[in-house]
């Protein structure tokens, strides 16, 4: 069974109740920040982490709270803000949220997109080095030394020494042992 944490300082918002995460099939557990959604981490387990509630700033300093938590770095985080802004969206995703619901509630709109992050599989604790260079149009281009965390069919996740830009082009250059 998935577990969802929603992280609210009250009552959650009624049109989560309209969607994909008020199944039957999923457990549900509300707390008041991020100590009680991380002392509601079971080893092994990988819930999906709602924040609920909250304006964009708030969000964004409770995000970066919970990543830097070991307990936390390899949890689904999805984010529902009602009145953010393009760039409080992109903060959002900077600050490590795996998906960021909002604009006007649409329970039919975001099930897709919900059931996605239920179903994200754990990072494994495996690294494979690879050499990744970044190409841009404004500069040069430069070589980061990257790790590839996760590999599956949807991309890559990588672990660089340094942030790639937004929307940055990269060539990959896997040399396999």
């Amino acid at each position: 069974m998935h577990r969802v944490l929603i992280v609210c300082a009250g009552v959650p918002s009624a049109v989560l109740s309209e969607t994909v995460l008020w199944r039957t099939s999923l457990s549900r557990l509300v707390v008041p920040d991020v100590d009680g959604a991380l002392a509601a981490v079971v080893p092994g387990e990988h819930p999906l982490v709602v924040f609920d509630g909250m304006t964009a700033l708030d969000a964004e300093h409770t995000l970066r709270s919970l990543r830097s938590d070991p307990r936390g770095r390899d949890l689904c985080v999805a984010v529902l803000i009602h009145d953010a802004s393009e760039e409080d969206e992109r903060a959002l995703r900077r600050s490590g949220a795996t998906v960021v619901l909002c604009g006007t509630p649409d329970p039919l709109g975001w099930d897709f997109r919900l059931t996605r992050a239920l179903h994200v599989p754990p990072r494994l604790d495996e690294r494979v080095p690879v050499c990744c260079r970044v190409l841009c149009h404004m500069s040069p281009t430069e070589e980061v030394q990257t790790d590839a965390v996760n590999l599956c069919e949807r991309g890559v996740l990588l672990k660089a020494s340094q942030p790639f830009g937004t929307g940055a082009r990269i060539d990959l250059e896997i040399v396999m042992p």
